[in-house]
């Protein structure tokens, strides 16, 4: 994976503390939500809704390029019974 700090550059990933900083940012200016976020906060959250609305277990697996079912199952992601 290519990183790079700095000004845009198109075609790369973000430095994820790059994305962490601004996000962090963000969230102080927005003074409304006060639970400490990180990037991987949304894959959680994508992950429980897609369970939520019974989304198929193969379909999540997918998504989070998962090989193993159980891998899924007994991931904090989504506790799935």
């Amino acid at each position: 994976m290519i990183t790079k700090l700095g000004p845009t550059y198109f075609g790369y990933h973000y430095h994820l503390k790059t994305v962490n900083t601004r996000m962090q940012s963000i969230l102080r200016r927005m003074n409304t939500i006060k639970k400490h976020l990180i990037t991987p906060s949304f894959r959680h959250t994508h992950t429980s809704l897609l369970a939520k609305a019974n989304v198929p277990l193969n379909l999540i697996m997918a998504q989070l390029g998962h090989e193993s079912d159980e891998t899924t199952k007994e991931s904090s992601f989504t506790k799935i019974q």
